[in-house]
């Protein structure tokens, strides 16, 4: 989870990618469907829900079990009447060789949902889930009509229930599913932290925080899930919070880039330009060819009118990425503020090349074309392009009224400075001094 490709940029930080393969959510409204094959195979074979009470009243005077999760790779929906022979065949297959391993010790085992079969191995323990998985995966092999993956938990595990093991052995194949197929994989906390990510990703921060909690409640010195923590109070605004969770990774891994880089990122947020710019420098001696890195140190410079530096650091971010637009778009503010507008249009047309739609970077291309002063009808069209696209942005409706203005199209020029205004773009005085050279000239 911490290597470079799984990372990616979210509101701004650099936080660990997970890409879940199984939907939980289709497995759970699949629980009470049993294929009627296998329920002429298996007459006895409980689904769902009706699985799970049958386990937990099994386990409940116990103080110790394990459970496990198979499912069957490369299989197409649906499984059910009708379902392709193929695909059946694979369902039998698979429920044979948990059933010869299950009778021997006498397990329940049963369909949890969608190509998902569940064991429940009471007084279980670790190596007991791993030597009966791995077992099936063996015997499904053997059979040579497909493969499966295999998660497994145990109770008890931090502050888990005993029915949540059930869930946990659905977020240990989302664990698997980074190995692969045909892979064995058990709860831990990557488990969690892939859970916390996907539910980040779906929007739920709150959840996600008490996903990572546990998470640490499993493995304390997990760096990836304090950076998480991190992202999640950052994004919610508590800084503080965010600032000791970047710290902790920092102090579990300090070659870890990404607690490092998001520390600046909450001191930019905060308003600490300077400090900011310091922990950039040094995520830089981390990793010095990291896209985000360069853009955001490149923006600091720029900031402080730094050009020369910033012009150093946004080359390398475009040389670094040169299909993120916003690369090519801060390189072409700086040549701007450089006072160079033929490469800065050459820059903001690649950013137009990379996100068409990006109303900004066509606004800005404009007003270099302006600037350059040779074709004016060029500045025009991407200009309106820009309002086209994004009316109510105030900056672009702005330097619209700016061109229209050196063109001599007074009416057309104030309709867009007040709608500038509108949108609350400072132009107030644009507007009253144009208005007033429309009166003089009607006069």
């Amino acid at each position: 989870m911490g290597n470079r490709k799984n990372r990616h940029l979210t509101e701004a930080f650099l936080f660990s990618e997970a890409v879940p393969h199984l939907d939980h959510e289709e497995v759970k409204e699949a629980r009470e469907v049993l294929p009627p094959q296998l329920a002429e195979l298996f007459p006895d074979l409980k689904a769902g829900q009706a699985f799970i009470d049958a386990c937990l009243a099994q386990v409940k005077p116990l103080h110790a079990f394990g459970a496990v999760s198979v499912k069957v790779d490369a299989l197409d929906p649906p499984e059910g009447e009708g379902a392709p022979e193929s695909q059946l065949e694979k369902l039998k297959s698979t429920a044979q060789a948990i059933e010869t391993a299950c009778a021997e010790k006498g397990f329940l085992w049963g369909l949890l949902g969608r190509g998902v079969f569940a064991l429940c191995l009471p007084e279980g323990g670790d190596g007991d889930c791993r030597e009966i998985g791995l077992a099936v995966q063996d015997a499904v092999r053997d059979h040579g009509l497909t493969t499966v993956t295999v998660g497994a938990a145990v109770f008890p595990t931090a502050d888990f229930k005993k029915a949540e093991i059930f869930d946990n052995i659905l977020k240990a194949l989302d664990h698997a599913a980074f190995f692969g197929p045909d892979v064995f994989t058990p709860f831990d906390s990557v488990s969690l932290n892939i859970s916390g990510d996907k539910l980040y990703h779906d929007n739920d921060v709150q959840g996600a925080i008490r996903e990572y909690e546990r998470a640490l409640l499993v493995d304390s010195g997990a760096v990836n899930v304090h950076n998480s923590l991190g992202v999640c109070f950052a994004v919610l605004g508590d800084y503080p919070k965010a600032l000791d969770r970047f710290d902790m990774a920092s102090q579990l891994d300090p070659s870890e880039i990404m607690p490092v880089y998001n520390t600046g990122v909450s001191h930019l947020m905060m308003g600490n330009r300077d400090k900011a710019l310091e922990l950039f420098l040094q995520a830089g001696e981390i990793e010095p060819d990291l896209f985000e890195l360069l853009l955001e140190t490149g923006k600091i410079y720029l900031s402080k009118g730094r050009t020369d530096k910033a012009l150093d650091y946004l080359n390398k971010a475009v040389a670094s990425n040169q299909d993120a637009w916003t690369g090519h778009k801060y390189l072409g503010d700086c040549y701007m503020e450089m006072g160079n507008p033929s490469e800065a249009a050459k820059a903001y047309a690649n950013a137009v090349k990379c996100n068409p739609e990006e109303a900004e970077s066509l606004s800005s291309l404009a007003v270099a074309y302006d600037q350059i002063g040779e074709n004016p009808e060029i500045a025009l069209s991407f200009a309106t392009q820009s309002i086209e696209i994004a009316p109510e942005n105030a900056l672009c409706q702005y330097r619209m009224a700016s061109i229209l203005e050196k063109r001599g199209e007074l009416h057309k020029a104030v309709r867009h400075y007040e709608k500038a205004l509108a949108q609350g773009y400072p132009c107030r005085e644009s507007v009253i001094d144009l208005k007033d050279k429309i009166k003089r000239e009607s006069a």
